[in-house]
């Protein structure tokens, strides 16, 4: 069995630029992601925060992110 991937050139996506801080307020990541999965209609990666190398899943839909900033607050 062959996989392969398919990729819609036709949409394009600024890549957000994330900015994870602990509860002490000592920043864990800074980084503009290259978002490289799309899982139903929501673009993701994979990410190691540097200070400790635990993995964080992180996307955005299309959307979400014309013009917008994301504080991740509720």
């Amino acid at each position: 069995m062959v996989y392969r991937e398919v990729l819609a050139l036709a949409d394009t996506m600024p890549g957000p630029h994330v900015l994870i801080s602990d509860g002490g307020g000592r920043l864990l990541l800074d980084e503009t992601l290259v978002l490289i999965d799309l899982i139903e209609s929501a673009y993701g990666v994979t990410v190691a925060i540097p200070a400790d190398g635990r993995l964080a899943r992180l996307g955005a839909k299309p959307d979400s992110m014309e013009g917008e900033e994301q504080d991740g607050s509720s």
